[in-house]
């Protein structure tokens, strides 16, 4: 599946939305850049940067598994 991004005129966004709606989600799928979605953008992209810079800190499995149980025990099931 490829992607593209789109600037569209408010004036034009129904007809196009409008249009996309006519396709399955199989087949188009609307991604919309709110802040959320632009704000997790970020996130990732800084974590990236950190491991190609080689500043990113990582765990094992078993240091995961612990988090995780503690996590648990802590705020219950």
């Amino acid at each position: 599946m490829a992607t593209i991004r789109l600037n569209i005129n408010e004036k034009v966004l129904d007809k196009v939305l409008w249009l996309l709606g006519h396709f399955s989600s199989e087949e188009v799928e609307i991604v919309r850049e709110d802040a959320e979605f632009l704000k997790n953008k970020k996130a990732v992209q800084d974590e990236l940067d950190l491991m190609n810079q080689g500043k990113a800190t990582f765990i094992s499995v078993e240091e995961l598994d612990q988090q995780v149980r503690q996590a648990i025990a802590k705020h219950g099931n």
